[in-house]
């Protein structure tokens, strides 16, 4: 959480909060001391590099403070593809590899709500939903039901070594 301020409500509830900031690797080693799973979803960053970059800090952050295994959100095909959506994820991945670390790889798709638009009731009511696909498939899902899947892989045993 770069400003921990903004979940002051979880703090006043006994809920232990640290910074940990992408861009100061320092406060990430700190962070995550202690932890025995990490959830690293992926940085806000648009620009592939910058982001790998942060992905780095961040693994060699867990590295460092003792993490027993991550579990990282990364994208569809970012196992065989390194260029545009996937670069950053593909670099993330051959640094999660590289590090040594137990891990978890969670390639979502992209998010159903980003497909939903504003006439979903007359879409429920004719039986058909207008897409910006041109017609082809694309491979959704919603955000509810990966941060189920997230909670599975974090709380279970079975996970790592798999994508």
């Amino acid at each position: 959480m770069r400003n921990p301020k903004g979940v002051a409500d979880l703090a006043a509830r006994g809920i232990g909060v640290r910074r940990g900031d992408y861009d100061d690797p320092a406060t990430l080693r700190t962070a995550f001391k202690g932890a025995e799973r990490l959830m690293l979803i992926s940085s806000p960053e648009l620009d592939p590099s910058r982001r790998a970059d942060q992905h780095k800090a961040a693994i060699d952050a867990a590295r460092t403070a003792g993490v027993g295994a991550i579990t990282y959100t990364s994208f569809l095909c970012a196992d065989t593809q390194a260029h545009g959506v996937t670069a950053a994820h593909h670099a993330t991945e051959r640094t999660l590899f590289a590090s040594g670390l137990p891990h978890t790889l969670l390639r979502h798709p992209y998010y159903s709500e980003a497909f939903l638009n504003a006439g979903l009731r007359a879409a429920v009511t004719s039986g058909e939903l207008a897409s910006g696909t041109g017609g082809r498939g694309i491979n959704t899902a919603f955000r509810s039901e990966l941060a189920e899947a997230v909670a599975r892989v974090l709380t279970e045993n079975c996970h790592l070594g798999r994508a």
